[in-house]
């Protein structure tokens, strides 16, 4: 509008004005203070003038979105007091105006609002429009039973495409598809919900029944060493009872038969739950190989007549043996058995005796042995009369002792000392000594008790 004031030639000025003319656009709703100003000739000559102009005005919000059959939708406007008007509008400026958003509805509607002035001079009016959208059509088709032991599941289905899943086991997966992971979902029926939104910000569900059947473990004995040559026949047992057993050698009842050879089977057993759930665990059968028992008799150096005490070692290779092996060597002579790969044994009593080796292994389930050659023992023997004279036997002092050759010491009736051999080789003659009685002492060289007696010199 244009303003005008007297005299004339003055300037206005204030909120909306320019040139002279107010704009209540520009302004905007309010009171607003107007000043006239006209500027004398003289000095402080001058004079104002100022006028209130109060700007009747409405807002609103410039669109709304609305979805058919959802909850009515208040409507506000500024300042308060308004009134609106428009399809699907309904109430008083009392109660409060709402839109409902109904099928017949479907589209952009503008509705109006208007406040008047304080004093009915003229009425401020704003417009929103507001959009109503159709309720999308949800729907899922029926999802496939799962085993809970089995892999995730790409969730499929959803229609309209482009929707989310919701409820136990569900996650996001990758290129905005949707997973189900049996295990981390409940065993039994699980409710899942498909979710879709529009353009028009409007959401449907629908939800479907996924049955994940109970997840059942299998379980077995653990392996199982055999001995070798084990042919005898065994049932395998599992749990829960029910399964099937399968692989070699395994017949339908769940029974195993080793064939004797060397080697490991690799035995299944099966329990199977629901429609095609199963659950599976392995069980390994190994039969050994006999091991190789390749025990050595060395007898021990200075020992080459078998003559007691007659000390022998008995040595086996670990390489040819099984891990966990025990060797036991069994000597015939009634002692006791010694345990080890490298024995060493004294016969210390004249006879024949057998030994024998045994290994035992596989936590001594096991067990195999073989004979050594046979040892065949002679007595000591210490003669008590000597012909140096003579080309006879007898003719030097030679007695029959087993082991290193022992320490000689000889002496006369008259306790004189008269020979000190320390490893003596049965090979005096008495030379240099006159015949009579000599008394010896004959003292191994293994410690073992030494031997004493006489020994006459014929010449």
């Amino acid at each position: 509008m244009a303003l005008s004031g007297s005299p004339t030639g003055g300037t206005f000025s204030g909120p909306g004005v320019v040139n002279g003319v107010f704009s209540p656009a520009v302004a905007g709703p309010g009171l607003h203070t107007l000043t006239y100003t006209v500027s004398g000739t003289g000095a402080n000559c001058g004079n104002g003038a100022s006028l209130q102009v109060r700007v009747v005005g409405a807002t609103v919000a410039p669109t709304v979105a609305a979805c058919v059959g959802g909850t009515p939708l208040p409507l506000a406007g500024s300042p308060a007091g308004g009134a609106w008007s428009g399809p699907g509008v309904s109430g008083s400026v009392a109660a409060g105006f709402v839109f409902t958003p109904t099928a017949a509805l479907l589209g952009s509607q503008t509705l109006t609002y208007t406040v008047p002035a304080p004093d009915g001079s003229c009425v401020g009016t704003a417009r929103t429009v507001v959009t109503v959208s159709p309720v999308p059509v949800v729907a899922v088709q029926p999802l496939p039973t799962l085993c809970q032991n089995g892999n995730p599941y790409t969730l499929t289905g959803g229609s309209p495409a482009g929707g989310t899943w919701s409820g136990p086991g569900v996650s996001a997966g990758t290129g905005g598809t949707y997973v189900f992971t049996p295990s981390a979902a409940l065993a039994g029926a699980n409710t899942l919900t498909y979710s879709f939104t529009n353009a028009g910000s409007c959401t449907s569900q629908a939800s479907t029944t996924l049955q994940v059947v109970p997840m059942v473990l299998a379980a077995v004995p653990a392996d199982t060493t055999l001995c070798p040559g084990s042919t005898t026949a065994f049932r395998l047992r599992g749990s829960p009872a029910g399964g099937t057993w399968s692989g070699a050698h395994v017949a339908a009842s769940g029974v195993y038969t080793p064939t004797g050879l060397p080697g490991t089977d690799v035995l299944t057993y099966t329990v199977q739950t629901g429609l095609s759930c199963q659950s599976q665990a392995v069980r390994r059968v190994a039969l050994l190989a006999t091991p190789t028992l390749a025990p050595a008799l060395v007898p021990s150096p200075c020992t080459p007549a078998l003559v007691v005490p007659y000390a022998v070692h008995f040595r086996q290779d670990a390489a040819t043996l099984p891990a966990d092996a025990v060797v036991t060597w069994y000597f015939g002579d009634d002692s006791t058995a010694v345990t080890g790969l490298d024995v060493t044994h004294v016969y210390r009593t004249a006879g024949t005796f057998h030994p024998r080796v045994q290994v035992r292994y596989n936590s001594s389930r096991c067990a195999d042995q073989a004979a050594l050659p046979t040892v065949t023992l002679q007595p000591m023997l210490v003669p008590n009369i000597i012909t140096p004279s003579s080309n006879t036997l007898n003719a030097r002092f030679s007695p029959r002792v087993g082991g290193c050759p022992p320490r000689l010491q000889l002496y006369s009736r008259w306790g004189r000392q008269v020979l000190d051999d320390t490893a003596y080789q049965g090979t005096r003659n008495a030379e240099g000594l006159a015949a009579g009685l000599y008394y010896y002492l004959l003292t191994p060289t293994d410690g073992s008790t030494p031997m004493k007696g006489w020994v006459e010199v014929v010449k």
